[in-house]
This record gives C-alpha cells, structure tokens and sequence, in this order.
C-alpha cells in the first residue's frame, strides 16, 4: 500500500487571511483548467501569469450555502479532498463521506466525518475509516449508519477497513460514536453506487456483481434486513446496473442503464410498490435514456442522464420542467418548493450549482460557479450543504494574469486585458512584460494599463512569435521565443533607452534589437552573471557554435567559448552570490559528476558545491543562502557513489518507488551503470540547498503525493514563503494550482 503523508489543516477559506507559513507545504489556490506557468513578486505582490480564467483559493470540498441567496458560510470546517455522499443524522447534523481529510481538537480524521448541528466537526465521532479508503454512499435509519466503500478506487472485488477489520464493502456503525456495530451483511462482491434505509430494509443498488453470500442470486438492486444484514427474499433481475434510488410515498424508485425488470421493459426507470417490492405499472412516458442520477418529491421523480427530466409520481406523465442553464449534470436533490442540481465545470460562462423552481425548472435568484464537479446536495434546516470534488467555491474571474497580496491572500483588482496565453513575466522599473502566445505585452504594475512597447522579433517578419523566456539585466531585455509552425527559435537583446525623453505609457525600450541570435530549439531559461547572458534548452545549435544544452553570450551577442556540454537537459538557472546555479535531467556536466544540480562561478568554472536530486529539476528560485529547487522528484541529498558509465536517472525509475520509503544504503537508479546513494531524504518536488555548503535543509515535509504525471513549472520567494505553481495530488486528487512552504530550517534558530 502504498503511504500517504499527512495533510496538516491550513487550507484558507474564499479570501480570508492566509495561515501563518507551515513547515508543510500548503494550497494556495488551484482550479480546474488553471495552468499557472509563472510566479514572479515584485513590490510586495505576486503575480501569477498563464492560461486560466479562473483561480480558486484553496478551501473545502463541503460549503454550506444560504438557500436564498447562494452565499457561502465560512464558519464551516474545512474537508480537503472529495466528498461523494452525504445524509442528515436526523438531529440537525449530517454525516459526509468520500475520500478527504479534516481536523478538530488537533485529530486528524479521514474519509467520514459527523457534522454538528452548529456546523461544527464532531470531535468524538471516529469511525477509523482507512485514510486509502473510499467512502462512496451513506444511508441513514435512526438506528444505525450504513457505509459503503472500498480501500481503493477500482472496480474489484470491494473490501473496506476500518476500525482495524476489513469488510466485503459494507457495514454499519453506531451513530452517535461511529463505533463498528456487529452486524454482518448477508451479501459480498459488490460494487455499490447507491443505498437507501428505512427502520426495517436496507437497499442497495449498483452492478450486477452485487450477490449473496449463501450462493443465491446475483443482481444489482438487492435488500437487505436493516436490523441483522440477512438478506430478504426479494428477488429483482435487471439486465444492467442501477445508479440511484428514491422513495416518494410508498413507492420506491430506480434509475440506472437498465431496459428490463423482471422480464418487463423498463428503460432506465422503475417503480416498486412497498412493502412487497412488487414492479409496479408506472412507467415514465417518453423516457429512454440511462439514469445517472435520481430525486423524488411528492409530486414529481426528477432523473435523467447530463440534463433533468421530471415526471409526475402518479401517472408517469413527462413534466414540463425545463431548466434555462446549459449545465450538464451529475446529482439533484428536492428540497422545499426548489430542486437544486449540480454538475460539471466546463468553464466560467457556465454555472453548475443551481437552484430551479419545481414547476418549470427555471432557475431561482441564484446560481453558482463551482470550479470542479459537484457530487451531492443536502438541504437542511437554513443550509444548502454542497460537496463534491472541489476545493472551495466563489473563485476570481481573470483573463491569464492576476496579482495576489501575500499577506492577506485576496487577489487586487489588478487584471490587464491582453491576447493569449502567458508563458512568462518580468519586471522593468514600473512595468511588468508579459511573454504571451502572441509576442510581448507590457503593463503598469499597479494601474495595469497597456504600455507603448511592441518589439520588433526580428529577423522574420509575419511570423506569430511565443515568447517564452524575458530576463531583464540592467538596461537589457533579453526575449527568447519561437515559432512551432515554422520551426524558428531565436534570442534578441533590446536596450533600454535612457539617453531620450521619456515617453507617457511607455517604458522607453528600443523597439529593434541589438542583436538577434538564432538556434535549433528553444531557449527554457535566460540568466545574467558578471555581465554574461547564460541560456539553457534543448538546443545544440547557438548561432554558427554547437553548443548543447547550455551556453553563454556576451552583451554583444557573441557565443562565448564556454563548453560544460551536460549529459543530458538543463531546463532551470538562476545567478546570485557570483554563482550561476543549474537544474535539469542530466549526471554529468563539465566532465564532472554532478546529478541534476551543479554550480558554476562567476568565470563559468564548475565549483565543488555538490547537491544531488535524484529525478528532474524544473526550477529554481533563491534567496540570500538558500538555494530552492523544484521539480519531478522524491529524493535529494545523501551520498552518491558515482559510476563512470552512470545516465542521467529516467522519471519511471524514480516515480516507481513505493511507498516512498528511504531506500536501502545501495540502490541502483540508472541505466547503463550503478549508482549508489546512501541516506537520501525524502522531498516531493521540493527541496532546500545551503547555497555556500550543498548541505540539504529541513523544509519542506512534503504533504501531499507525487502524481504519475506532475509538472512544476516555476518557483517564487516572498520573504521566508516560496511559492510553487504546477500540477499536484492532494490528497489523491491531481489539481493544478499554487502551493507556498516555509522557507525557515526547523533544526536552525
């Protein structure tokens, strides 16, 4: 199995005021689609640039909203995760389940949780749920809390622990102390998508695989004793699985992919007549689509497949219910004269929380956006309880560039209007550059209005340049862009131009070059040392010079004699303290050993500072003496014994660790040789250097996990906070966002 790290509880709500820097990292904000690709600070705010429309400040999965105008109460504890099913305890409080984390009283709870009615966490409720189980569907009788789930996210036979016992998926607890209570389901193998109790039965839908322990038949709506798990004989073959149920009356309701019952066609709905669970008449008129979702009141059953249909209890007759949103939906709950729905986010012109009149389904005074997918809905008392897989609602709307106060965590109103995706900014006296899919764009920083400067990309006219790479050296701008269609990349210096009157909405930039280099490939990575430009890439060729990987140029634009000719890619340089740093995929750089991080002085000789990451590194940031380096890695640090034949280490044999255990005293990474590391420590995609020693630091205690596939695409510091754009899972959920850790060395004063 493999371990999870503990997620400390520092997620911030909308836009309060951010926690005090954690040892831990922590979200700042993150939202589907949000592809921050770069985080530059400059007079006390960050500013974040790339493709989104949308930020989200790190919150909860759980809101409770007000029905009448969709505002959200930020008294409410914080889940961080999913949140797939919720029920009310019957005293004002509910219970959620999925696959989160939350704290109260200093305890870490996972994946259940009570509510009070208050809207506080219940701290002496624990159910003991595995942190790598699931909780799916909940239901609740007065009596007892039936949970189902698994201890993974695959359709397998379901087992489910907790309490230290493993289950066939399904059990029962006490609800007032979440205690086990001894009461054995009658049925195994399941793969369950919904429940539903009264004081006497416990019914449970899902895929067909659902069967009993004593051999009898397998189906996918099956019921069960509530008071001792024994199955009742009740016996329903349908020809495919079920995903909801409902009771309206004395009726109860199934949606699912199903077209027959018992023989009897029934296309995606059906109706059974209680206590008896004989398949009843009722038949919705003019419906023959797969039910994903399902909802009954007493007038009207509400079902349907991405869009909502309503038909009448009684007669089956298809309702004009008609919702005005294009929402695509996955959960709808009945509540008092309102159906509420929730869905999808396809982006920010389309709202996916709504609440729609019961009649017509036309939406009431409000709706939401919810940056993620909403799972489930809980009216109760004056709250709209809504959960589901995001974190926190009521995000900021900004085309590509934001400025956020790191102070307080709330985004300015700063928001230029600019063409493009962003891949890169700089900073020059007040204006902030921009580099975009579509050239250089320049704006105020603190009015954001668009600034008089259009550089000329030459020697190619008509082309569509990407810039993205900008360094900024005193009176130079240094552009790095390319052209994917027509296979151009080049380099080009523009001066500042101090010696003329200057110029209103413009920063006085020369709008032609001095000097324009061309090369085979792009440029990642621009940094400036002793009055030397270093450039790094997948290039071999700068100019007419071979040069792989990494090269130098002087102020005129010449390629210097400069050759570390690395094994392998540099994507990230940052210079301070007379030394140019170096971060990429590569062993061996300047005929020396050296694995993914090497620096050179001020004269371009390899110094003996020496500090292994063993996976990719990405970026790079640094303040006073404290190198930061991050990337797509578990391990940095130790003792690496080199060997000659050694290549750089491939991202599979690194990401294949399991557990992210320390490993033995001898581990060989590579292919092509051994290579032997003792006492690495553990540093999910970040890691701190002593700048003067190598020495690895103690922050940060990596919190969250290191997904299969992750990009760090850029680092920022802000006094002791470095700030990480990319994609991360947390907990066991990829997101796209920012994080900020403590730069402060817990083991120093």
């Amino acid at each position: 199995m493999k371990k999870r790290l503990v997620l400390p509880f520092f997620f911030s709500i909308a836009f309060g005021v951010l926690p005090a820097a954690a040892q831990d990292p922590e979200p700042v904000l993150g939202a589907p689609k949000a592809d921050i690709r770069s985080v530059a600070v400059s007079d006390n705010h960050i500013y974040l640039g790339g493709d989104f429309s949308l930020l989200q400040p790190a919150g909860s999965c759980l809101v409770a909203l007000d029905p009448d105008t969709g505002a959200v109460d930020p008294t409410f504890p914080v889940l961080s995760g999913r949140v797939f099913d919720m029920v009310p305890d019957g005293n004002g409080g509910f219970f959620a389940g999925g696959f989160f984390q939350a704290k109260a009283a200093g305890q870490i709870y996972h994946n259940l949780v009570h509510i009070l009615p208050g809207g506080q966490l219940d701290p002496s409720w624990d159910a003991q749920i595995d942190p790598e189980a699931t909780i799916f569907c909940l239901a609740f009788n007065g009596a007892k809390l039936f949970i189902s789930g698994r201890n993974d996210n695959l359709n397998t036979m379901a087992q489910l622990t907790l309490q230290g016992k493993t289950f066939p998926g399904l059990a029962a607890l006490e609800p007032k102390t979440g205690k086990l209570l001894p009461w054995t389901p009658g049925v195994k193998g399941m793969d369950i998508r919904c429940l539903l109790a009264t004081p006497s039965r416990l019914y449970l839908g899902g895929s067909w695989n659902i069967f009993f322990k004593s051999g009898g038949p397998r189906g996918a709506l099956v019921c069960l004793e509530a008071t001792t798990g024994r199955p009742v004989p009740w016996t329903v073959r349908l020809d495919d699985d079920v995903f909801g149920l409902a009771f309206s009356g004395q009726r109860l309701f199934a949606g699912g992919h199903f077209t027959k019952v018992n023989g009897n066609e029934r296309l995606g709905l059906a109706t059974f007549d209680l206590p008896d669970g004989k398949l009843s008449n009722w038949i919705a008129k003019g419906y023959g689509g797969q039910t994903f979702f399902l909802a009954a009141g007493d007038r009207a059953v509400y079902a349907g497949y991405r869009s909502i249909r309503a038909f009448d209890v009684q007669t089956g007759e298809l309702l004009p219910f008609q919702s005005d949103k294009k929402s695509e939906v996955d959960c709808v709950t009945v509540g008092e004269n309102v159906v509420y729905s929730g869905g999808f986010y396809f982006g920010i012109a389309i709202p996916n929380l709504l609440s729609l009149d019961t009649k017509t389904g036309q939406s009431r005074p409000w709706d939401v956006l919810v940056p993620g997918t909403v799972r489930c809905i809980l009216p109760l008392g004056k709250k709209v309880m809504v959960a589901g897989e995001f974190s926190g609602i009521n995000g900021v709307k900004r085309n590509n560039l934001a400025r956020m106060d790191p102070v307080t965590g709330q985004f300015t109103s700063w928001s230029p209007a600019h063409k493009g995706s962003l891949h890169t900014l700089a900073f020059f006296r007040q204006w902030a550059l921009a580099g975009t899919s579509q050239g250089v764009e320049c704006f105020d920083k603190e009015t954001g209005v668009p600034g008089d400067w259009a550089p000329n990309l030459s020697p190619l006219q008509g082309l569509n340049w990407d810039v993205n790479s900008i360094l900024v050296d005193n009176n130079f701008i240094y552009l790095a862009a390319y052209n994917s269609y027509a296979q151009k990349f080049i380099l080009s210096a523009f001066k500042y131009e101090n010696n003329q009157p200057q110029v209103k909405g413009a920063p006085n930039i020369s709008k032609d070059p001095t000097w324009t280099i061309t090369l085979d490939k792009w440029v990642e990575s621009l940094a400036s040392l002793n009055g030397r430009l270093y450039l790094a890439g997948p290039f071999s060729q700068v100019g007419d010079e071979k040069r792989p990987g990494l090269a130098c140029v002087n102020s005129r634009g010449k390629v210097m004699d400069w050759r570390p000719a690395p094994d392998g890619e540099v994507h990230a340089l940052i210079a301070g303290s007379n030394r140019l740093y170096v971060g990429g995929d590569f062993c061996r750089i300047a005929g020396q050993q050296h694995f993914n991080l090497a620096a050179f002085d001020e004269r371009g000789n390899l110094t003996a500072w020496s500090s292994g990451v063993y996976g990719s590194v990405t970026a790079l940031a640094l303040k006073g003496k404290t190198l930061v380096a991050g990337g797509h890695f578990i391990y940095a640090g130790g003792n690496p014994l080199f060997n000659p034949e050694s290549r750089p280490i491939p991202a599979e044999a690194i990401g294949s660790v399991p557990g992210y255990p320390n490993p033995p005293e001898t581990r060989a990474y590579v292919i092509g040789g051994s290579v032997k590391i003792t006492n690495p420590q553990i540093r999910l995609m970040l890691a701190g250097f002593d700048t003067e020693t190598g020495d690895l630091l103690n922050f940060p205690n990596a919190s969250y996990e290191l997904p299969s596939y992750s990009k760090l695409e850029c680092l920022a510091i802000w006094n002791d906070r470095v700030y990480a754009s990319g994609t991360f899972k947390w907990p066991g959920e990829l997101f796209m966002g920012l994080l900020q850790a403590s730069l402060k060395d817990e083991n120093k004063p």
